[in-house]
């Protein structure tokens, strides 16, 4: 399975330009001649450099405790994030529209709709929202041939009584099965999105925002008995009740020992975590990346260390739940 990765490039310029030392005088404004850097002058010749003071943000201490309590809040976070609800609650609020509200064209199943309508029920439709389905739209490497829909906009559907629908981004998700039977799905969700009827203990239900990659496979008959994994790539906010906990990860891995993985208690990658302090801890697991052989022990548990590389302890969690 292959991913898609955009990263942003940024380029810094500057520029020099010919002049005096900073020993060299320059002329003032009336004719005299003042020391360069002089804060007088430079006031009259436009405001010096604003240096603001910046928070601490290495102020944090390490706390195993906490890394670990954020981890397991990732660990059900992850569980719960897939965009199947995302589509089944589209599919609800789209079924409470009437008429021209929302105002909508389709071709060939794909859909396009706008509106700022409230219908005769009291549904109240606003933004936009495109609704695409392709069939047979890439052939893998395996010769898998996946099938694909998405979601994206800036939509929000609220009912009278309050219940309210919001996709503000992007969801896609793609399907195959290959010819052993096992079910790969990979799943984008970028931005902001809430269906308050969802489950409460739901990523969904919670409105969390994702930028993240989902990817799995597993077998369509046995399940994860049989054999899988799934993995992540990308960040995760708004966690917990205070919806300070976050997470990010270029890789985060986690299959079954039937696929020929020596642990399957033990993730592959780094997972950057966010503690409600404001500390950011980069947990390493004891999977080396590239050939999936532990470099360490099979317990679930990691090297921490903090944004300037010092290791500063361990952190472990229980990832079973990812494989259930």
């Amino acid at each position: 399975m292959h991913l898609l990765r955009l990263l942003p490039l940024f380029a810094l310029g500057a520029c020099a330009t010919d002049g005096g030392t900073k020993d060299d005088g320059v002329a003032g404004t009336d004719g005299s001649t003042v020391a360069a850097g002089d804060p007088v002058q430079e006031a009259e010749d436009g405001p010096s450099a604003y240096e603001p003071e910046l928070p601490d943000l290495d102020a944090a201490t390490f706390s195993q405790d906490a890394v670990e309590t954020a981890i397991g809040l990732i660990v059900r976070s992850l569980d719960t994030l897939e965009s199947t609800p995302v589509f089944d609650g589209y599919d609800a609020a789209m079924a409470r529209g009437e008429g021209y509200c929302p105002a909508y064209y389709e071709q060939n199943g794909n859909v396009f709709w706008y509106a700022d309508c409230t219908t005769s029920a009291g549904t109240w439709f606003d933004g936009y929202a495109f609704y695409n389905y392709y069939e047979g739209y890439m052939v893998d490497g395996d010769g898998n041939i996946w099938d694909t829909e998405y979601i994206s906009g800036a939509a929000t559907v609220r009912e009278d009584a309050g219940e309210t629908f919001h996709v503000g981004g992007y969801v896609q998700r793609a399907w195959s099965e290959d010819e052993n039977g096992y079910v790969m799905v990979q799943e984008n969700l970028l931005g902001s999105f809430l269906d308050d009827t969802a489950p409460a203990d739901t990523w969904l239900g919670r409105g969390e925002m994702p930028s993240l990659t989902a990817y799995s496979s597993v077998h369509g008959e046995g399940g994860y008995e049989v054999g899988g994994y799934r993995g992540w790539a990308g960040s995760l906010g708004g966690l917990g009740d205070d919806g300070l906990t976050a997470m990010a990860s270029d890789q985060l891995i986690i299959a079954t020992e039937s696929l020929g993985i020596p642990c399957q208690t033990e993730p592959n990658g780094t997972l950057s975590v966010r503690t409600p302090d404001g500390g950011w801890w980069d947990v390493t697991f004891d999977m080396d990346p590239e050939s999936w052989r532990l470099t360490g022990d099979c317990d679930g548990c990691g090297t921490v260390t903090d944004s300037a590389g010092n290791v500063v302890g361990e952190a472990c969690a229980d990832f079973s739940l990812l494989l259930d």
